[in-house]
């Protein structure tokens, strides 16, 4: 995850109070919410061929999020504003999930 946006989910959700390693931690769970949202979102623009090719590569390499994204770029042109948009709804849901517990 881009340092910058990493600044930005930790002051937009409220991390800041945590220590860095925690913050760490907890921006490691967001980044992985935030992937598997992208991966239901991609599902659907991907054909049947592509949804085969990205199910045997998820088979073989699940761990490799690079390996994937390059796979998911290579099929979506639009990729990074998807991951843009993942990223925004996730820190609004959040924002409005915390606003709630006060």
């Amino acid at each position: 995850m881009d340092e910058s946006i990493k600044k930005n989910i930790i002051k937009d959700i409220g991390l800041e109070r945590f220590s860095p390693e925690k913050q760490e931690e907890m921006l490691l769970m967001i980044g992985k919410l935030i992937f598997q949202g992208v991966i239901v979102r991609v599902m659907a623009l991907l054909n049947d061929k592509d949804k085969d090719d990205f199910d045997n590569l998820l088979m073989k390499n699940i761990e490799d999020e690079e390996m994937v994204l390059k796979f998911l770029e290579s099929r979506i042109p639009n990729l990074d504003e998807l991951v843009k948009e993942e990223i925004e709804s996730f820190k609004k849901e959040s924002a409005d999930f915390m606003e709630n517990l006060k």
